[in-house]
């Protein structure tokens, strides 16, 4: 923020712009805080909004109303739409109906019909297991691929997409957290393991083929039981009425902590989603992982917000991640205090 003072913005992008609303499929709770942090920092510098432009493949009507609800609210109006078709006439989307048992042998050969195509192919499916798994499988039929997750090192991520961008790399198997920032032209084949959560994603993965304009396949292996493993993992991220009673409840208990019961502050207080879910009565079962756990939170934050409850101020903090060298405090006293050499 502090150079963004010095010197403003004249034209402001978003990109993934879906990502700002509740109702777009890749939602991310900390953008609905964009519009206020604008107003505020342009208000406080007593200069004119800038120009602003919102780019997304994927917007429904739902998803556009939201968004300019929410910056209308802080007096950005958005003016202009301009949308067009998201068909593509070069891609020829196919759905092949599988069952369990003969799947991973019609994934290898649509694989094989894509390489020979002479571009990249990527698979897609629901769980980093799978992805795992699928390219174990497609290495001993010797096709040299890689998997991609959401939990594999920065390092391979990096590793990974360099060499898929200098076609050093035509096959990866991924989740749907490959996704902004790939741009290959000639992805000539994508197929999906399994369904994705919901049509905006699958549109969005699929049409990451044929951006060259030359004819792609875009291949859907069907198996009805897939959906209900579909389902399952978009549960997880479901919050329930409770479990939002508990949230808030907790984050009351450590306002009262920093300010004490008997005053009542309108001051902003520090507060990680670590510490609200340590304060509050969930237990572990609340999210599979701590990073769905942080976003279930966030999630949390921003409707208790919606209903007047809480009111989230600007993110200054940042997360440093490290791990204890010694085991036990005796062998890190030690580092400090070394025996004396006789």
């Amino acid at each position: 923020r502090a150079l963004l003072e010095d010197r403003l913005p004249s034209l402001i992008v978003f990109d993934e712009a879906h990502c700002i609303s509740q109702w777009g499929h890749d939602f991310r709770p900390d953008y609905r805080y964009a519009p206020r942090f604008i107003c505020e920092l342009y208000e406080a510098q007593q200069r004119e909004f800038p120009l602003m432009a919102f780019m997304t493949a994927t917007a429904t009507v739902a998803v556009r109303k939201d968004i300019k609800e929410l910056f209308d609210r802080h007096k950005i109006l958005i003016h202009t739409e301009v949308c067009s078709s998201s068909k593509r006439d070069n891609l020829e989307y196919r759905i092949i109906p599988t069952t369990k048992q003969g799947k991973e042998q019609i994934l290898i050969k649509e694989v094989q019909q894509g390489l020979q195509l002479e571009g990249a192919v990527l698979v897609y499916t629901a769980t980093r297991k799978n992805t795992e798994r699928l390219v174990k499988l497609l290495n001993e039929c010797g096709i040299e691929s890689r998997y991609y997750h959401g939990k594999i090192p920065k390092a391979d991520r990096e590793e990974i997409l360099q060499k898929f961008k200098n076609k050093e790399l035509n096959v990866i198997v991924a989740t749907c957290a490959f996704g902004m920032g790939i741009d290959r032209p000639d992805v000539r084949a994508v197929i999906h393991h399994t369904i994705s959560g919901n049509l905006e994603a699958y549109v969005q993965e699929a049409g990451r083929a044929g951006r060259d304009g030359q004819p792609a396949t875009c291949t859907l292996l069907f198996d009805v039981q897939d959906a209900d493993t579909t389902f399952f993992l978009q549960s997880l991220n479901q919050l329930s009425e409770p479990e939002l009673r508990n949230l808030f409840l907790a984050i009351r208990k450590l306002r009262d902590q920093v300010f004490g019961k008997a005053k009542v502050s309108e001051d902003d207080f520090w507060v990680t989603t670590n510490e609200i879910f340590q304060t509050s009565d969930l237990d572990e079962e609340f999210a599979a992982d701590v990073e769905q756990r942080d976003t279930k939170i966030k999630v949390a934050l921003h409707y208790l917000e919606v209903f007047g409850m809480i009111q989230r101020s600007e993110n200054q903090s940042s997360f440093l991640q490290f791990e204890l060298t010694h085991a036990i405090p005796e062998d890190s006293l030690k580092v400090f205090d070394p025996p004396i050499q006789g």
